[in-house]
């Protein structure tokens, strides 16, 4: 054959061959299928962690609110802290176990303040679908779904996950008016008569483990928005609720001022001048500084007595305000019934408060310093007495104001009678000041008055300490 046929044949097959479209089709299919597998392997990833982060954050949130929740801590702020930091962390452990396909990258961050508990987890989980596909298609190209957020592309085999949660939570009232600490008294809180005790807004706690340790008679009634007691209780007038009963719900409440009172007592005790006792003309005006009056102090009828703010050790003798006598300590003070030796205690009938029929008493505690939040106490080694007749005592038909707490660790505080209250209720017993509480070994309330003892969470408003709290009311919690 020529070699000019040769030619011609051979472009007659090269163009034949240009023009060729089999087996295109296949190619097209090929090169398409690649964005086409690596969309679809990105949709079953992004579900599938999708849910695992859903469930991480459902753990996570868990943790919080199981932190936030728990009930009955107890300790100091910084203790309570770690409490709800070791229920969220231990929460958080035993659930993300679960998840078998998920890494946690460094610890859980958890932290609790006053009032919340947040948690930050980082964890890694790795693709399924796309883990092959990029191992034998695309190495170790980056990948990013583009999904924002807290996810994010790792290299194509792995991908972080980021949760956080917070919970708050706010906690009701419910402070603590009454104590009564003697833990095996009978009639510990001792109602009687036609008296009332009117406490809708705080608790009533008696330590007594009697089972007649609260005692109400006659037509006698007991309002409070918590009662308890820690053995049992006579009678039915008590209001909204009959009280709880029981250690497990109504344990031992320990002396929530013991510490505080032996500190300020030793500092105070220190610091005051020495005076000698005080008695009131039987009419005029005074002012009196602080300091130890030995000797004890009276108010004579017609006496009218103003205390500078500070602290008054009331010395080897009775504070007695007489029938038309007149005390008015409104400026930040604190008045502390005890002995010139309290190394051992000791039955004094001569030691003690006595408000007489009429005799009016205006008192509000200090905010700050020494015996701050109490306006009268009695040291414990000082006993005025074992029975109602010589105890401290508060008889009717005077105005006590008091804005403070009544401290008597070891001592009896009886009120009788009609009459000590507000200016504008003169026939309330004690008071309805913003704060007003009584800690005593015992209370007896007899006669035919009231009893108006009240807190509010609010301390601030009231120029106070908060009161001792006896748990806490019904608590909000949110999650954020």
């Amino acid at each position: 054959m020529a070699v000019a046929d040769i030619t011609t044949a051979l472009r007659r097959h090269a163009n034949r061959f240009l023009r060729s479209d089999g087996g295109n089709l296949t190619m097209i299919a090929t090169l398409a299928a690649i964005p086409i597998i690596g969309a679809a392997g990105m949709a079953v990833d992004y579900a599938r962690i999708s849910r695992v982060k859903d469930k991480m954050q459902l753990i996570t949130d868990g943790a919080t609110l199981a932190a936030a929740g728990a009930r009955n801590i107890s300790g100091t702020a910084d203790q309570r802290k770690a409490t709800r930091i070791a229920i969220a962390t231990n929460y958080l452990t035993q659930g993300l176990a679960t998840i078998s396909d998920v890494d946690v990258v460094d610890a859980p961050v958890v932290v609790a303040t006053a009032n919340n508990v947040s948690i930050s987890v980082k964890a890694t989980v790795k693709g399924s679908f796309m883990n092959v596909f990029n191992a034998t298609a695309s190495g170790d190209a980056d990948f990013d779904y583009g999904g924002g957020g807290d996810e994010e592309g790792s290299n194509g085999k792995k991908y972080d996950i980021r949760v956080s949660s917070q919970s708050g939570w706010k906690e009701g009232a419910s402070l603590l008016c009454i104590l009564a600490l003697n833990p095996t008294s009978a009639k510990s809180l001792e109602i009687q008569g036609t008296a009332d005790i009117i406490a809708p807004g705080c608790a009533v706690w008696v330590n007594s483990n009697s089972s007649s340790g609260l005692y109400e008679n006659g037509n006698a009634t007991l309002t409070a928005k918590k009662i308890c007691v820690r053995g049992y209780y006579n009678g039915t007038n008590y209001f909204p609720d009959l009280p709880k009963s029981g250690a497990i719900d109504c344990p031992l409440y320990p002396d929530p001022l013991a510490a505080q009172f032996a500190t300020d007592y030793a500092t105070a005790w220190a610091a005051a001048a020495n005076r000698p006792g005080h008695t009131s003309p039987k009419g005029g005006t005074e002012t009196l500084l602080p300091g130890k009056y030995v000797g004890g102090m009276t108010i004579n009828n017609g006496g009218r007595i103003t205390l500078s703010p500070g602290v008054y050790f009331i010395v080897d003798g009775t504070l007695n305000i007489k029938a038309g006598g007149e005390v008015f300590a409104n400026g930040g003070v604190t008045i502390v019934i005890t002995k010139t030796n309290v190394s051992a205690p000791v039955t004094d009938t001569g030691s003690k408060l006595t408000v007489q029929a009429k005799g009016n008493l205006s008192i509000k505690a200090p905010a700050s310093g020494p015996f701050a939040g109490i306006a009268i106490a009695q040291h414990p080694n000082v006993i005025a007495g074992t029975t109602k007749v010589n105890g401290n005592n508060v008889q009717g038909g005077g105005i006590v104001n008091i804005t403070g707490i009544v401290y008597y660790p070891k001592q009896i505080l009886y009120i009788t009678g009609a009459g000590i209250g507000t200016v504008s209720n003169p026939e309330n017993i004690a008071t309805e000041t913003p704060q007003f509480a009584i800690v005593a070994d015992r209370v007896i309330i007899e006669g035919n008055g009231q009893l108006r003892v009240g807190g509010q969470s609010d301390s601030e408003a009231a120029g106070l300490p908060a009161l001792p709290a006896a748990g806490t009311g019904k608590t909000t919690i949110s999650l954020k």
